[in-house]
């Protein structure tokens, strides 16, 4: 009996903190991501995909860079 109210508190505890915090977190990597997003990655040498710029900047202007150069094909 006890173990079973010990679960239901647990259960319910770990809800409601993730109800109150969920927001809060999601913001909060959400702003870690993008600050990531933002530096510049270090120039490299033998690689296919463009070098020197952002993953931002990539993503944004991939036609100018001829960045799907360096994807895959998707196979059937």
């Amino acid at each position: 009996c006890c173990q079973l109210l010990y679960l239901l508190f647990v259960t319910t505890f770990r809800f409601l903190v993730w109800y109150c915090f969920s927001q809060v977190l999601q913001a909060s990597l959400d702003e870690y991501a993008e600050s990531y997003n933002m530096h510049k990655i270090r120039k490299q040498t033998g690689v296919n995909l463009p070098t020197g710029f952002s993953p931002n900047f990539i993503f944004e202007h991939a036609d100018q860079l001829d960045a799907g150069k360096g994807l895959l094909g998707v196979l059937n």
